[in-house]
């Protein structure tokens, strides 16, 4: 499992969403290690941000992001007839950030999408 060096943020929801735009405006896709391809951010924001846990996935963004360009194992899966993929990392402090992708047929081309993050907390080994 992948231990980034990034810390699940603890701003509110208006600075995360900025945040967000902020890097979207930036980059469009995202090059994932594990697969190999481009990811497309794309659906990224309709999905996260009308969700009722939003903060929370929020937070976890960029953790994510940097999960999916290091990490070099997935898991592959198959969801109401689409194929899926999910990473799995650790911030710097041990909180495991989980990354969801989507492949989707759109013209003959295969895309990967950028559908969801989200956090669990390591079981403590007290």
């Amino acid at each position: 499992m992948y231990r980034s060096k990034k810390r699940i943020s603890i701003n509110n929801r208006r600075r995360l969403t900025a945040d967000l735009s902020e890097f979207l405006s930036k980059k469009k896709k995202v090059r994932c290690k594990a697969l190999g391809r481009f990811v497309s951010l794309e659906k990224l924001p309709e999905v996260i941000t009308n969700r009722y846990d939003a903060k929370r996935r929020l937070q976890a963004f960029m953790v994510a992001i940097d999960i999916l360009q290091h990490s070099s194992s997935c898991i592959a899966m198959e969801r109401r007839g689409k194929q899926c993929f999910e990473l799995r990392g650790c911030d710097i402090e041990g909180c495991v950030v989980i990354v969801h992708l989507r492949e989707e047929t759109i013209h003959r081309n295969r895309i990967l999408f950028f559908v969801s993050c989200a956090t669990k907390k390591l079981p403590s080994t007290n």
